[in-house]
């Protein structure tokens, strides 16, 4: 799982933090090895003997994954549906708006509620560069990977697909340039990205036909009410 340690915690000064994540993954299965009477090795030591990551700390990074996510997916839905309303903009206005009424909702039922401001919502994105691809796509399937042993459909196999969904989703904000005058791709050509010689498992008639697809993903027309086209501006004569 050190793809999600790399999406929780992407930068440079979070080593130790990807590694405490990394080992959080590895302990149960580790020590089951070693009880078994496996040897370990020095890397799995250390592993072993890692705390983790501290629940809280998780807990806002967490959020922070996830108000990247749905920022990125609206985004990725304007720009399928409706391309003239498409920018970070109107995607992470509508994302506040969601979470400010998820808010409302969670103060009448007095549970804990989450940041909703267009500046956090920024702010997060900014914390995430470089990996909003990664979050985009595990908001698309729902936070979610998904295993189906039956047909020998994997965690492991879902996983790779997950990473084949981001890929096409860092190449497409990658590709597409708002309409307005100056204007610079969605995303940069930078980031996480797999390796050039990584290749996802051949598809199987049985596995589920989502799996590695993005494109079946569309919003309501009832989220573009209220935003602004972000066409060009015409001169006036």
């Amino acid at each position: 799982m050190a793809v999600f340690g790399a999406m929780l915690f992407p930068g440079r000064d979070e080593a130790e933090l990807r590694e405490a994540h990394l080992a959080h993954y590895h302990r149960k299965p580790l020590r089951e090895f070693h009880d078994d009477g496996g040897l370990v090795s020095a890397e799995h030591i250390r592993l072993l003997t890692n705390p983790g990551v501290d629940p809280r700390e998780y807990d806002l990074h967490w959020d922070r994954g996830v108000a990247v996510g749905e920022t990125v997916k609206v985004l990725f839905g304007l720009i399928l549906n409706h391309p003239e309303y498409a920018s970070w903009n109107n995607a992470t206005r509508k994302v506040s708006e969601f979470r400010m009424k998820a808010n409302e909702s969670a103060d009448a039922k007095q549970q804990e509620k989450a940041p909703a401001s267009r500046k956090y919502l920024m702010e997060a994105r900014a914390k995430l560069a470089g990996v909003e691809h990664l979050w985009g796509a595990y908001a698309l399937r729902g936070y979610q990977l998904q295993s189906k042993p039956d047909i020998g459909y994997t965690i492991e196999t879902d996983l790779h697909y997950f990473l084949l969904e981001a890929e096409k989703l860092r190449h497409t904000l990658a590709s597409r340039i708002p309409d307005r005058a100056k204007a610079k791709p969605f995303l940069s050509t930078g980031g996480w990205r797999v390796p050039p010689e990584w290749e996802p498992p051949k598809q199987k008639p049985d596995w589920p036909e989502a799996a590695g697809e993005i494109n079946h993903f569309s919003l309501d027309e009832e989220l573009i009410c209220g935003l602004k086209p972000v066409g060009r501006k015409k001169n006036r004569i």
